[in-house]
């Protein structure tokens, strides 16, 4: 398992492929969740500082106007997570009349809080009558660092 690199001072965060997942998106009315993220952390009830979490979210040229898809950020001690994680991380991606493509791409990106569990995992929830997104999958990763005294 990867270890997360330490922020550096001016700010960026760095990234490591080993904790960047890609997951297709689901068809109409249902969800899917992405493989997890084992962090190797929190045994101690205590979340390193600095890291955060970035879902991109793809544009979607099949998602149907005014419709949604939602990615909610889980969190848990067993793998694989099924806990939505508190305070609630989500991201809403909304349709656009003609099914604008590029209007529902975005990306979102959160502080994880100390009470984050050991793995993290993102769903994606799209609604009834959202059209079929399965050709296009979005992807989420860890990003900064910490460091933890276990």
């Amino acid at each position: 398992m990867a270890t997360v690199q330490a922020n550096t001072y001016n700010g960026r965060q760095l990234q490591d492929a080993n904790l960047t997942v890609t997951q297709a998106l689901p068809t109409a009315a249902t969800s899917v969740t992405a493989t997890a993220i084992d962090t190797g952390d929190n045994t101690d009830g205590i979340f390193p500082e600095g890291i955060a979490l970035e879902i991109i979210c793809p544009a979607t040229p099949s998602l149907v106007s005014a419709k949604t898809i939602t990615y909610t950020v889980l969190a848990d001690t067993v793998n694989p997570p099924t806990t939505v994680l508190t305070p609630s991380l989500t991201y809403v991606t909304t349709g656009t009349a003609g099914n604008g493509a590029a209007l529902t791409a975005g990306t979102a990106k959160w502080r994880l809080p100390a009470n984050t569990a050991r793995y993290l995992a993102v769903q994606a929830t799209t609604a009834t009558a959202s059209g079929d997104n399965s050709a296009v999958s979005f992807t989420y990763r860890l990003l900064g660092a910490g460091t933890d005294s276990n």
